[in-house]
């Protein structure tokens, strides 16, 4: 076994790195804020206000993240879970950037956020009431 790499170094290596370009990309609104300031005429506290509740609501979703991962594992079985939940992951991102492209789209035409804003809103309470009829797979069945 001398001088193999061990496969869970992998992991941790790749984590890191994960969790090193998240909070990179999480920065990045300190490095644009006054620009985004002069561009949109907001107040610096209103900007950094809204950062703020991002980063918290970042935080917060950890949690439910790794609840999805065992959500996935009891409905699809352990051995899946890899496979169903990158799919999961792709479909996030892909929607992630449609509603940035849509909440552009909205802007351009109205001139305004506001009701991409709301539209997110609304999807995100439908999201959450659709889920409500998500039932527990029985013990085993996922196995």
């Amino acid at each position: 076994m001398r001088g193999r790499l061990f496969y869970g170094w992998v992991v941790v290596a790749v984590a890191v790195l994960a969790t090193l370009v998240a909070a990179g990309v999480r920065s990045v609104p300190g490095a644009l804020l006054v620009p985004v300031e002069q561009e949109l005429g907001w107040s610096r506290t209103t900007l950094s206000l809204a950062v703020s509740i991002g980063l918290v609501l970042f935080g917060l979703g950890g949690p439910f993240s790794g609840h999805l991962v065992a959500l996935a594992a009891d409905h699809f079985g352990r051995r899946n879970v890899g496979t169903v939940y990158g799919w999961v992951f792709a479909a996030h991102q892909l929607g992630a950037a449609f509603a940035s492209w849509a909440g552009g789209s909205v802007r351009d035409a109205f001139g305004a956020y506001t009701l991409a804003f709301f539209l997110a809103g609304a999807l995100a309470v439908m999201a959450g009431l659709l889920s409500l009829g998500i039932r527990q797979a029985p013990r085993g069945a996922g196995a």
